[in-house]
C-alpha cells in the first residue's frame, strides 16, 4: 500500500472531488428560497487543513464553485482573492444572492473564467449593488440564471442591477447561450422579463432558454424566437394545467415543440419515453418486444437466488437505529412496502424483515391487524414501537402476547401499555399483578425500553427479580412504583443510561442499586427535589448529581468522572420542575459545597 504523501495530486483530487463538489442542481435553484439557506455542520475548507499536499489537491475544487450569501463572505472572498494572485481563475461558478458593495468588483475582477452566474434581484435598499454593477462587463459567462426571490424589488439598486445586466448580454457577453429565467407571468413582472428576453433578442446569441414551468414557454418562445434556439425547457410541469389545456398544447407551434424535445433528450435523458432507438424498423421493434425479459440470477438455481435476494431485501429494509423521540420511521416503514410489491419472491423473502420493525398507531384497526401478526410462526420482531393520538394503550393481554411470541428477538421496545386486569363479572374488574421476573426472563435481547405502564408487578424473592442482560438504556415514562421497585432488585449489568420523567416514584432504591454503572442521567428537578426531602440516604445519592444544565441532570459516579450529555440528548418537551436546585434550608447549609466538581472546573 503507497504511503499517502506518495499519492499522486490527480488521485487525491478524484478522491476530494465529491466532498467537495456543490451539485449542479443545487447552484442553479432560482426557487424562492435558497437552497444553501441550512446551518451547513462543517466547512469544507476543513479538508484544505489536513495537510499540504491536500491543501494543493483540493483548493481548485473548493474554489470551482462560490456561493456568496452575505456581506461578510463577499468581503471575506475579496480579501482572499485580492492576497492570493490567481487564486480567482479557478472559480467557474459564481452564485451570489445579493448586492454586497463593493467587494464584488474584487471578486469578478479575480475571476475572469466564471461561465456559470447566478445573480438574485431580491436585494434590500441598504445592499449597495455598485461593485457589481462595475465588475459584470469585466467576465463573460456562458449561463446566466436570474432569480427574483419572493417578490419583485423596485429600489434603485435593483434597477441599476437590471440595466446592467442588460448592457452586458447586448454588448460584452458574447459568450451567453443559455438563459434560465425566474418569471412565470410576464404581466406580473413589471415588464421586467421582456425587458431581460428583448435583450437576449437583440444580442441574437442565446440557445437555450429555461422557464419555471411549461406554460410559460407560450408567451416567451415569440419574444426569442428570432435567436438561434436550440433548446427549450422548464423546471416545473403543472400537470392540473396541462391536461386542461391539452388542446391549447396540440396547437402549439411545431418549432417550439421540437426545442421542447430537444431539451428534453439533452438534459432530462431519464424522461424519454422511446423504448427503442429511433432507426429502429418495425420488425426489429416486434421481436424485441416478445423477447424474453432479463430475469437477474435467472440461469442460478433458485436456493442460491433465494439466499442472495434474502440478504439483500435485509440490507434494503434495515431501519437506522430510531430516536426515543421519532415518530417519523413511520413513513420511513411505509416507504419500503412497495419493495415487497415487486413480485412473488420479493413478498416471501421480504416479508420477515419488513415486519422485524413494527411502529404504528395504536387504533383499534392496527390493534386487530397486530392480533393477527402474531398468529405467524416466522414472525421475529426486532424493534415495537406503539404511538397513542387520541387512542386508547395497548392492552396488557395483547402486550404479554407480543412478549411470548417475539420476546426473545425484541431489543428496542416503547409502547403505552394498559394495566392488567382481571375481567369477570366485577363492573370495575380488579388489578391483575404481573410476576416481574418472569416478565424479565422473556427479553433477554432488550436493549433499549420506553416504560408507559401503570401494571402492578410483585416479585417472589424480594432480593432478586431475575435479570435483562442486555438493557443499556431506560426511560421511566409512565410507571406504577411497583415496576421500579422489581427493577431495582433485578440485574441489569448492561444499563448505562436513565431518563426519569415522572415524579410519580421514589427513584432512591433504583438509583442505590444500579446508580453506579449510569454514565447518563437524564432527571427532571423536581424528581431531585423529593429525593432530597426523603432521607440522609436520598440527599446522599442527590449530592452525586450536578445541576449544570437546569432540568437536565447528568450523574457522576464521583466526582473525577462527570458524564456530561449533549443537549440533543434531551426530550423533546419540557421536562417537569423548573427550579434549578432543591429548596433551601437552614440545616443544609452546606449544600452547594457539597455538589460534585466535573474535572474542568475542579482547580476553580
Amino acid at each position: 500500500m503507497l504511503p499517502s504523501d506518495s499519492l499522486p495530486y490527480e488521485i487525491i483530487s478524484e478522491i476530494l472531488s465529491p466532498l467537495l463538489k456543490v451539485p449542479d442542481e443545487l447552484f442553479a435553484d432560482n426557487s424562492p428560497i435558497s437552497p444553501f439557506a441550512q446551518y451547513s455542520h462543517q466547512s469544507t475548507a476543513a479538508y484544505l487543513a489536513v495537510c499540504k499536499k491536500w491543501l494543493h489537491a483540493a483548493t481548485p475544487l473548493l474554489y470551482h464553485v462560490v456561493v456568496l450569501r452575505s456581506v461578510g463572505q463577499a468581503e471575506a472572498l475579496a480579501l482572499t482573492l485580492a492576497t492570493h494572485n490567481g487564486l480567482g481563475n479557478h472559480i467557474r461558478k459564481l452564485r451570489v444572492e445579493g448586492g454586497y458593495g463593493d467587494s464584488m468588483l474584487t471578486i469578478l475582477a479575480s475571476a475572469p473564467n466564471i461561465t456559470d452566474l447566478y445573480l438574485s434581484l431580491e436585494i434590500w435598499g441598504a445592499n449597495s449593488t455598485t461593485g457589481l454593477c462595475q465588475g459584470l462587463p469585466l467576465i463573460n459567462p456562458t449561463r446566466l440564471i436570474i432569480n427574483e426571490g419572493g417578490s419583485l424589488r423596485r429600489s434603485k439598486q435593483v434597477t441599476n442591477l437590471i440595466g446592467t445586466i442588460r448592457t452586458a448580454i447586448v454588448e460584452s457577453w458574447d459568450h451567453l447561450t443559455f438563459f434560465v429565467s425566474p418569471y412565470i407571468y410576464a404581466r406580473d413582472s413589471d415588464g421586467r422579463a421582456a425587458l431581460f428576453f428583448e435583450s437576449l433578442a437583440q444580442a441574437a446569441r442565446v440557445q437555450t432558454v429555461v422557464t419555471p414551468r411549461e406554460d410559460c414557454l407560450d408567451w416567451v418562445y415569440p419574444l426569442v424566437k428570432s435567436c438561434p434556439l436550440q433548446h427549450m425547457g422548464f423546471n416545473s410541469r403543472k400537470f392540473w394545467w396541462y391536461h386542461r389545456h391539452a388542446k391549447q398544447g396540440s396547437l402549439r407551434d411545431p418549432a417550439l415543440k421540437q426545442l421542447i424535445r430537444n431539451y428534453e433528450l439533452v438534459y432530462r435523458p431519464r424522461s424519454r419515453e422511446a423504448e427503442f432507438p429511433q432507426s429502429v424498423d418495425e420488425d426489429s421493434a416486434a421481436d424485441a418486444s416478445t423477447s424474453t425479459p432479463f430475469s437477474p440470477m435467472g440461469s442460478q438455481p433458485l436456493q442460491l437466488q433465494e439466499s442472495i435476494w434474502s440478504r439483500i431485501l435485509q440490507l434494503t429494509m434495515a431501519l437506522p437505529e430510531r430516536d426515543w423521540r421519532d415518530v417519523g420511521l413511520l413513513s420511513l416503514r411505509t416507504s419500503r412496502l412497495s419493495i415487497l410489491c415487486v413480485s412473488k419472491m420479493f413478498y416471501r423473502l421480504g416479508r420477515s424483515s419488513y415486519y422485524s420493525n413494527l411502529s404504528f398507531f395504536g387504533s383499534p384497526a392496527n390493534l386487530d391487524r397486530l392480533n393477527k401478526l402474531l398468529s405467524e410462526p416466522d414472525l421475529q420482531i426486532k424493534t415495537f414501537y406503539s404511538v397513542r393520538f387520541r387512542t386508547k394503550p395497548l392492552p396488557w393481554d395483547l402486550f404479554e402476547r407480543l412478549l411470548s411470541r417475539s420476546g426473545t428477538t425484541l431489543q428496542d421496545c416503547g409502547a403505552e401499555v394498559d394495566a392488567a386486569y382481571n375481567f369477570g363479572e366485577e363492573l370495575t374488574p380488579p388489578t391483575r399483578i404481573i410476576d416481574a421476573t418472569e416478565i424479565f426472563s422473556r427479553v433477554p435481547s432488550l436493549r433499549r425500553l420506553r416504560w408507559a405502564c401503570k401494571a402492578v408487578f410483585h416479585t417472589p424473592d424480594e432480593t432478586n427479580a431475575g435479570e435483562i442482560p442486555k438493557l443499556e438504556a431506560l426511560w421511566i415514562h409512565v410507571t406504577d412504583p411497583t415496576f421500579l421497585d422489581a427493577l431495582a432488585a433485578a440485574r441489569l449489568p448492561s444499563l448505562t443510561t436513565l431518563y426519569a420523567t415522572t415524579n410519580t416514584v421514589n427513584y432512591v432504591p433504583f438509583l442505590s442499586a444500579h446508580g453506579a454503572s449510569l454514565t447518563v442521567l437524564h432527571i427532571s428537578c423536581a424528581i431531585v427535589d423529593e429525593m432530597w426531602a426523603q432521607s440522609h440516604r436520598a440527599r446522599a445519592l442527590v449530592r452525586s448529581v450536578s445541576l449544570s444544565h437546569g432540568t437536565v441532570c447528568p450523574l457522576a459516579r464521583s466526582s473525577s468522572n462527570l458524564v456530561d450529555p449533549t443537549l440533543q440528548e434531551m426530550p423533546s418537551y419540557p421536562l417537569s420542575g423548573a427550579r434549578t436546585r432543591p429548596p433551601y434550608r437552614e440545616d443544609d447549609a452546606a449544600w452547594p459545597s457539597l455538589l460534585p466538581l466535573s474535572p474542568a472546573n475542579s482547580n476553580r
